[in-house]
């Protein structure tokens, strides 16, 4: 797989948006999306994560409409009928018919004044906790769209699939970095860790409680590890098959050659690093099988309440059958419903 920072829609992207191609391109595109956040910050200040997505949708001309119950999609199927004929019928097939989280339509005529834009967004039920990241989402998607290239039809936001297009994944990384933007994140940050602690989980929560309540813990963690200076890697864990597995099963491969089926195991579903971590050896990756001497594993595994943690060797993972490089770490891990949270320092 051609890393993202090269691949060919991404540097095609650097070539419309009239940025340097050569290089790693996804990092000069998110700065040059930041940038343009961070300037119209200077022209017209915020203090909240809430007034600075406002801003952001106001500055490109997008209107955020939240679908918060099903009374909600025939109310905007009704209310912009006329410029959608069939948006009753779309709004049924993206959000009832399938996993859309999110999707964005351009208005065929907008008045003068009025958004362009218009972002649908679901926060029904459990998606609540994922509808500020998928705003953020498409916030992200017009700050990368060249002003020379026309708008194509909509774009939709999922609940994510095995492989994702990598100008997705680039509007994801934007979004992750705006959704907790540095100005307004770092001073929480620095009060956390104004003692000399490591990051925690509780200091997530509580980080996430006090910048932007209404993102999910996960999106949150993420940010964090971005932004703090310390190695630090944020998995998720739970139990599946390899990709290859699952891929062998779809296909009926096993059925054919009269192999046992393969049984799910506890493995990491997301691994994110900052760039500390990898500098310092951390190795583990997407899809690993969780150690069953790792306290990642016994929260699971045991149900313990709340969080454990403790230090480990990064050896005692493997990948291809050879365990990683020695590395000291220290875990903390706590079981969220169906899933495992760790935070491993270094």
């Amino acid at each position: 797989m051609t890393p993202i920072k090269i691949d060919p829609k991404i540097r095609e992207l650097a070539r419309d948006l009239n940025l340097d191609w050569r290089g790693d391109c996804a990092q000069r595109l998110r700065q040059f999306a930041v940038e343009k956040v961070r300037g119209w910050t200077e022209l017209l200040p915020v203090t909240s994560m809430d007034t600075l997505l406002g801003l952001a949708a106001s500055m490109l001309s997008l209107k955020l409409l939240y679908i918060a119950s099903d009374d909600d999609l025939c109310r905007f199927a009704a209310d912009y009928r006329t410029s959608w004929p069939r948006l009753g019928a779309q709004l049924k097939a993206e959000f009832e018919n399938s996993d859309t989280m999110g999707f964005l339509l351009t208005h065929p005529s907008p008045k003068p004044g009025a958004p362009r834009y218009y972002a649908f967004i679901d926060r029904r039920s459990d998606r609540a906790v994922r509808a500020y990241f998928t705003a953020w989402h498409e916030v992200a998607h017009l700050l990368l769209q060249p002003p020379q290239l026309a708008f194509a039809g909509f774009r939709r936001v999922t609940t994510g699939s095995a492989t994702k297009d990598p100008i997705e994944a680039l509007v994801d990384q934007v979004a992750g970095e705006l959704a907790f933007f540095g100005p307004l994140a770092e001073p929480e940050v620095a009060r956390e860790l104004d003692s000399g602690n490591r990051l925690t989980l509780d200091s997530v929560q509580r980080i996430r409680d006090a910048v932007a309540p209404e993102a999910s813990f996960s999106a949150t963690a993420h940010a964090l590890v971005r932004l703090v200076d310390q190695p630090l890697a944020f998995l998720v864990a739970d139990v599946r098959l390899k990709p290859t597995e699952a891929r062998s099963l779809a296909g009926d491969q096993f059925q054919l050659i009269d192999a046992p089926e393969p049984q799910a195991k506890l493995r990491t579903s997301s691994v994110f690093p900052n760039d500390a971590a990898r500098a310092a050896g951390f190795r583990i990756f997407q899809n690993m099988r969780v150690p069953d001497d790792s306290v990642i594993s016994q929260v699971y595994h045991e149900r313990i309440e709340g969080t454990a943690s403790r230090t480990e060797d990064q050896a005692i993972w493997e990948s291809s059958g050879k365990h990683l490089p020695q590395l000291r770490v220290r875990v903390e891990a706590r079981k969220f419903g169906p899933v495992t949270y760790a935070l491993v320092s270094l």
